[in-house]
């Protein structure tokens, strides 16, 4: 006997956009934020000027994300001025990829 497969898309929507499912991405971006601790740590001085810099990696994660506006999202964060330095690197320091780093440690 075959079965018959039809996608309902309101049904998908209404999933991509479920609470359980913020929730799951909301975990998943923590974790990612935990790693980018444990990275920056390594590579980062704590020194007063920049101390911060780890204490700025914040989580955010809602609904109607996405290019149809219809999933979860989740996203981790740094808005410390040296974050865009320390990512992407400059003339005279190396990048770190800090983020693209945990974001592949986390899995």
């Amino acid at each position: 006997m075959a079965a018959n497969f039809q996608w309902d898309y309101a049904g998908g929507r209404e999933m991509l956009n479920a609470p359980w499912m913020v929730a799951e991405m909301h975990a998943r971006a923590e974790r990612v934020k935990e790693a980018a601790i444990g990275l920056a740590a390594e590579h980062v001085s704590t020194d007063d000027r920049y101390g911060h810099y780890i204490d700025d990696f914040e989580v955010d994660s809602g609904t109607e994300g996405g290019i149809h506006h219809d999933r979860a999202w989740a996203r981790v964060t740094n808005d410390n001025e040296i974050a865009a330095y320390v990512e992407f690197g400059t003339s005279k320091m190396t990048e770190q990829a800090i983020l693209r780093r945990a974001l592949d440690a986390a899995g």
